[in-house]
């Protein structure tokens, strides 16, 4: 064999094998990266189509989902419906608490939401506190059921770092073909009864109907209109009275702020308050209000006229406010109002968000001087236990319990065992929204301390009430069936 054959040859050998140990050392590399950009296709995928805080399905493979979902509906003609849940001030749970415990919450709402729903149904994060579920072949009367037993869970307290809180949600529910042909149009329907479920007052739901679009378009221009209200001084603030129910002397009144709106008139709270709290404007507008009531209350017993006392309501935005008991403590000096010339509402479900935080501020208040209330009790869930601790000195029974006294006999049971719980505990109560002599006498006969509504007055403004309280005067003693016992003004 010649040589130059087996050289020629030989260097080939030699070079495949060197190819060969080249790839047998390569290998596991090459098998590395692959395993690794198949995890990172993995990584990818799941940042495409899952929340990574809640391993619930993103809004993408949400849209997705319902899509194929209505596909399917349509085809076997059933149903779909979407219930779409927003966190009531979800906002001031990050600001105030941090966003850990934000993310805590978001997580334990994902898990209840989880635990109301069927193993077919959908439920996602499709935003930042949104969340969406759909029910598969749902009708009207079983997306209702879904809907109650996912606000009953919420109420429930949730733990978060160390700290007691209760939750709640407003949902918006839209159903395939009624509400909407398509995904997007279903989402816009739930979007829509969702906002109106918030502005019912939260923690409910509200199934869309074709008056929500025009609703919407009212809540964007209230919220556009808000702020140039406030920089114009547009807001008023009016006083209602409320009236011992023992001898008919006026012992305070309740400021309530009115919108004087250049285009639309004297609004009522009902109508701006909702968006005010959501869009953050309740603080400025509270500060107006609580200023404006404790300068009032100051001329007043200046001119001669009570002395009494001025109750203003607290939103949570307000009461979340650092530095609360330093700006109230500066309004007060500044009108040169006495505290105990001052009382401040809270609501029963602001006093149950977060026990401990709730507690400090109202003793730090109570220290200040001023009084203390909840309103709308009875509305909320609150324990007596808790009750028993708080540093309050008069619960307000909601109106919507004393409209109900004199036909509903729960109404009337809840009412009473209001009143006898306050007094075991020597806390005042007023009655708010009382209209009907037949109300009045039901409260005189259980022992209510004082009364407020359109029996006596409605809110009016400053300059009006100067002028009707003598007349009221006479007509709430006459109402009460007693003679006066106390000295001082208008007797």
């Amino acid at each position: 064999m010649p040589l130059a054959f087996v050289q020629s040859h030989g260097v080939y050998w030699i070079s495949d094998l060197v190819l060969l140990a080249a790839v047998l050392w390569l290998f596991p590399s090459w098998m590395k990266v692959r395993r690794e950009a198949r995890l990172s296709l993995a990584a990818v995928s799941r940042l495409t189509w899952q929340d990574t805080l809640t391993a619930l399905p993103n809004r993408q493979q949400y849209m997705e989902r319902l899509d194929q979902e209505i596909r399917t509906a349509r085809h076997a003609d059933s149903s779909v419906a979407l219930l779409l849940l927003d966190i009531d001030r979800f906002k001031l749970f990050n600001d105030s608490l941090g966003h850990d415990v934000g993310d805590q919450l978001l997580q334990e709402v994902a898990h209840r939401l989880k635990t109301c729903v069927r193993p077919q149904d959908l439920v996602a994060r499709i935003g930042g506190d949104e969340f969406a579920v759909t029910l598969t072949g749902s009708s009207v009367e079983a997306s209702r059921k879904v809907a109650m037993r996912v606000l009953e869970l919420m109420k429930l307290p949730v733990a978060l770092d160390g700290q007691e809180f209760r939750v709640t949600v407003s949902i918006g529910i839209a159903l395939f073909p009624q509400d909407g042909e398509h995904s997007k149009s279903i989402m816009r329907s739930a979007d829509l009864a969702m906002y109106k479920a918030k502005e019912m007052g939260k923690d409910r739901f509200s199934f869309y109907v074709p008056e929500s679009a025009s609703s919407l378009d009212e809540r964007l221009f209230i919220e556009n209109s808000l702020q140039r209200g406030l920089a114009r001084g547009e807001f008023r603030v009016f006083y209602q009275p409320q009236i011992d129910i023992a001898d008919g002397s006026i012992l305070g009144m309740e400021a309530l702020v009115r919108w004087q709106h250049p285009e639309r008139g004297l609004l009522s709270p009902t109508q701006f308050i909702g968006v005010a709290e959501d869009t953050g404007l309740i603080v400025p507008l509270g500060q107006y209000v609580l200023r404006t009531a404790c300068q009032q209350n100051a001329a007043w017993q200046r001119a001669g006229i009570g002395p009494f006392r001025v109750a203003v309501n607290l939103s949570l935005l307000q009461f979340r406010q650092h530095d609360l008991v330093e700006m109230i403590e500066s309004i007060l000096q500044e009108t040169g109002l006495a505290p105990e010339s001052l009382e401040l509402e809270i609501t029963e479900s602001m006093a149950m968000l977060n026990l401990h935080y709730i507690m400090e501020k109202l003793l730090a208040l109570k220290e200040l001087g001023v009084h203390i209330s909840i309103d709308d009790f009875g509305t909320g869930y609150s324990s007596l236990g808790y009750l028993k601790r708080f540093p309050v000195d008069t619960l307000k029974i909601d109106q919507s319990f004393v409209r109900d006294i004199t036909h509903d006999v729960d109404g009337a049971a809840i009412v009473t065992a209001v009143i006898a719980i306050a007094r075991s505990l020597g806390i005042d109560v007023v009655a708010e929204g009382v209209e009907l002599r037949e109300q009045l006498d039901f409260l005189q006969r259980n022992a209510c301390s004082k009364v407020q509504g359109y029996f006596f007055s409605p809110p009016v403004p400053p300059e009006d009430l100067t002028t009707l309280l003598p007349g009221l005067r006479e007509t709430a003693v006459a109402a009460m069936g007693a003679r006066p016992y106390r000295e001082g003004w208008l007797t």
